[in-house]
């Protein structure tokens, strides 16, 4: 059984990831008339992370293993605000909660009646991708993998490395299609070699959500475990 601290890290890693690269899911730009360059499509990813106030939709989950090579798929429902809150409520194959609240995560499982808390760590690459205060450019190395011309089935796969060591996660790799720009698909590659993949779906932006989507209340008798007490994110309403 993983310890608290590598649950934990885990979790705020893949919440940090999967934050930044959703943001660019549901964009609409005007029609193509000829392929872009990476530094064109990175520049889109760009714009659209500035012009997002929040999103919500369904999701896909899915980790394959670097060992084992085999695959585990969870799905549920999502939502984000900017800056710095998402929550995602996984409903099948086991009921959980995975929130982020300014740099504070939850993390509760339903099935073990378990509450674990944690912290995004300061200065980390993927809470600076969260702030937006930094170019992509300057926090990644990227290049297109595929244009929908040339190996993309008709979309652009565009592929981020950090530019500094980051023990989480190696690179993402964004499926976008023109000429909406849409992503498909992102998959996340960690330094363990385990892949994890994401498929959203029913996505809408900028409609606005309430605040208390972004509250967490764990039912009575809940173990409560991790590294920060109960704030002003987990009271109120807002249970499963």
């Amino acid at each position: 059984m993983a310890s608290r601290t590598s649950v934990e890290q885990r979790t705020n890693r893949v919440l940090g990831a999967a934050f930044c690269v959703l943001l660019a899911s549901a964009a609409a730009g005007p029609l193509e008339a000829a392929e872009l360059g990476e530094d064109q499509v990175l520049e889109r990813l760009q714009q659209w992370l500035l012009q997002t106030r929040d999103l919500q939709g369904s999701f896909q989950q899915t980790l394959i293993s670097g060992a084992l090579g085999e695959g585990h798929e969870e799905a549920g429902m999502l939502g984000l605000e900017r800056p710095g809150r998402m929550r995602w409520d996984y409903l099948r194959p086991e009921r959980k909660v995975a929130l982020l609240v300014d740099g504070q995560t939850w993390l509760y499982q339903a099935e073990d009646e378990h509450l674990i808390l944690g912290d995004l760590p300061e200065g980390d690459l993927l809470a600076a991708l969260l702030a937006g205060s930094r170019p992509l450019a300057e926090l990644f190395e990227h290049g297109l993998l595929a244009t929908p011309k040339l190996g993309g089935q008709g979309a652009y796969r565009l592929r981020l490395v950090p530019r500094e060591g980051d023990d989480g996660f190696e690179q993402i790799v964004l499926t976008l299609r023109p000429p909406q720009f849409g992503i498909e698909t992102v998959e996340v590659l960690d330094s363990g070699g385990n892949r994890m993949i994401y498929r959203f779906t029913k996505l809408k932006r900028n409609r606005g959500i309430a605040p208390e989507r972004f509250t967490f209340e764990p039912p009575p008798g809940t173990l409560v475990s991790g590294e920060h007490a109960p704030g002003p994110g987990i009271a109120g309403g807002g249970g499963l």
